[in-house]
């Protein structure tokens, strides 16, 4: 619904565009929201932002046309309801993304916990971990991201903010889906254990 509604006001009003925002309490609060990430993790948020910032800083280079007149008084009208949109959007997407998080580290602990083996563990936490990183990247990018009617182009409004609103989703998917990889791998891990144990229980009884 959330991404309708922005669809529909880019589409209708023609008006969006964006501006970064740079202040070190920004940044000090992206940080402080990355709880148990380890110093390699937050590398790979630290380049995926960069990659993601020179994507859209180059797409919004390439702009031709700025609104001007009626049609940039008619965005400034609405910028500010826009805005809390895609703020509502992506403060979605953080609860999306704590949720993960906390499945993440619970099938982690429960491969320790029962003292389970599997070759394709330490991939499968791999893969998961970088899917995390790539998705708290893309979502830091999308907070520190506002519109700005005075920096669209008319030729092709929306273009920036539906880029980085379509990169957050897509990071979100693939963190999802690398989680229940790493849950499978688990999963067969503990059945096989399972099965172990009760062959080793028969054959302890069959002794006696």
């Amino acid at each position: 619904m959330i991404h309708k509604k922005i669809i529909l006001f880019v589409a209708f009003f023609a008006v969006i565009g964006v501006t970064v925002l740079g202040t070190q309490t920004l940044a000090n609060a992206m940080n402080s929201g990355r709880p148990g990430m380890s110093l390699a993790q937050n590398q790979v948020v630290t380049d995926k932002k960069t990659e993601i910032q020179q994507k859209l800083a180059t797409m919004k280079a390439a702009r031709t046309v700025k609104l001007e007149a009626k049609r940039l008084e008619v965005c400034q009208q609405r910028q500010q309801k826009i805005n809390n949109i895609v703020a509502r959007g992506t403060e979605q997407n953080k609860k999306q993304l704590a949720v993960f998080q906390k499945i993440e580290a619970n099938v982690k602990q429960f491969y320790i916990d029962k003292k389970l083996s599997s070759d394709g563990y330490l991939t499968a936490v791999a893969n998961a971990d970088t899917a995390e990183a790539n998705a708290v990247a893309a979502i830091e990018v999308s907070i520190e991201t506002t519109f700005d009617c005075t920096t669209t182009d008319s030729t092709n409004p929306g273009s920036i903010i539906k880029e980085a609103m379509t990169l957050r989703h897509s990071a979100l998917a693939a963190y999802r889906t690398a989680i229940k990889d790493l849950i499978v791998v688990v999963k067969k891990a503990n059945g096989e254990q399972k099965a172990a144990d009760t062959t080793t229980t028969t054959n302890s009884t069959k002794e006696q």
